[in-house]
Parts: C-alpha cells; sequence; structure tokens
C-alpha cells in the first residue's frame, strides 16, 4: 500500500475518527481514545493497531493522507 501525506493549515479536528500525529513521523489513524492503526511510521509498522496509544504524544494531524493500492 502506499501512503502519501501532505500537510495543510491547522484546523481543529473534533470527535473520532481523526488522524493523528506525533510530530515526527507517525501518523495514525484513530477510531477512539488511545485506540488505531498505524498510516505512516519510522518506528511502526504500516497497519498495526493498537488499543493502547499514550495520546499524551499525539495531536490532531491536519493534512491529507492518501492511501493506494
Amino acid at each position: 500500500m502506499k501512503v502519501t501525506t501532505t500537510d495543510t493549515p491547522n484546523v481543529k479536528a473534533t470527535g473520532y475518527p481523526k488522524l493523528m500525529t506525533t510530530g515526527k513521523g507517525t501518523i495514525v489513524l484513530m477510531t477512539s481514545h488511545e485506540k488505531g492503526v498505524v498510516l505512516e511510521s519510522k518506528t511502526h509498522p504500516t497497519g498495526n493497531y493498537s488499543t493502547d496509544w499514550c495520546m499524551d504524544f499525539f495531536v490532531d494531524y491536519t493534512g491529507i493522507v492518501t492511501l493506494e493500492n
């Protein structure tokens, strides 16, 4: 799978699901608080799902993510 990301101006996301980032290259599609799947990361495999993400490390990602086969 190919994942392409593009930064956009700051827009506040509300509710779940939403995209969140660590600001260090990791972007996760959060389905609810602490639960989500990795879309892009240098340290986690794409598609990795976790139910215990540490939300202190994440902020809303306001960019665009495009998924392709």
